[in-house]
């Protein structure tokens, strides 16, 4: 069982960098959204991608994954 969960979450590191670092690079909107569809299609909370957002990147970009996010 541990072994078909592996890859999932190694991709769901993997998404979670990707989305730092679009945030970092101030990427547009569409493409943090597709990533963002992805990671909560995949059960991640709001709530965990915000405070996982302060620690990666910092108030600025926590502001504007609150409104990508719906608020």
């Amino acid at each position: 069982m541990a072994d078909e969960t592996l890859p999932k979450t190694l991709w769901s590191e993997t998404q979670l960098d990707i989305l730092f670092d679009a945030l970092k690079h101030r990427r547009p909107d569409y493409q943090l959204l597709e990533i963002l569809v992805d990671l909560r299609s995949r059960g991640f909370r709001r709530r965990y991608l915000l405070r996982k957002a302060e620690q990666q990147v910092g108030s600025e970009a926590v502001t504007r994954l609150k409104r990508l996010l719906g608020g």
